[in-house]
């Protein structure tokens, strides 16, 4: 028994005598799972949520790196996924309002993007996309030459390309499905 929820109630293993697992109640009212390479710095592993509304496992020396799983409080489960350092973000999955299907996905590093799976959107920048593709600043489609131009074939009718050594200077182009096209006139690029 604890004297307060400040103070640890757990289970210690050891090796040489020297500590390198723990589970208990570590400072907290939650689970945690804790081990240690040198016997001295314990770090957190796993932590269940003494509300039962999260499960977490941690890879990183904190939540930096690891995946949660949270049952939030109007019954959708969602699990997310951090890793840490330059580059790296979150994944989150988010259930629907019944916990029955997959609502959408989310990606953070440096800004949102959010698939919506129900509507078939997707927002950058924004959690709530209403059209199917919605950035919240602006959008830059790849750069090419005239030489260097993707196949129309491939490309398919509607695709967007900035070609940056257009007949008449740098222009935004649009695929037609057998050729490039200046957005601006219909023209040819060339």
């Amino acid at each position: 028994n604890r004297a307060g929820g400040s103070d640890t109630a757990s289970l210690l293993f050891q090796t040489g005598f020297s500590g390198r697992a723990e589970m208990g109640l570590t400072g907290s009212d939650d689970l945690t799972f804790r081990t240690s390479d040198d016997g001295t710095t314990f770090r957190d592993r796993i932590i269940a949520s003494a509300d039962g509304e999260q499960l977490t496992f941690l890879s990183g020396a904190g939540w930096s790196d690891g995946v949660r799983f949270c049952d939030v409080s109007d019954g959708r489960l969602y699990a997310t996924c951090r890793m840490s350092g330059a580059g790296h973000g979150v994944f989150e999955l988010h259930r629907n309002d019944n916990g029955s299907a997959v609502q959408g996905f989310s990606f953070h590093a440096n800004g949102d993007c959010w698939i919506d799976n129900g509507f078939n959107r997707l927002g950058i920048g924004t959690r709530t996309p209403t059209v199917s593709l919605q950035a919240s600043g602006a959008i830059r489609p790849g750069q090419f030459t005239v030489a260097t131009l993707p196949s129309a074939a491939a490309s398919g009718p509607g695709a967007l390309v900035f070609v940056t050594d257009a007949s008449g200077g740098a222009a935004l182009a649009v695929c037609d499905g057998v050729g490039w096209r200046h957005v601006s006139d219909g023209s040819v690029i060339s």
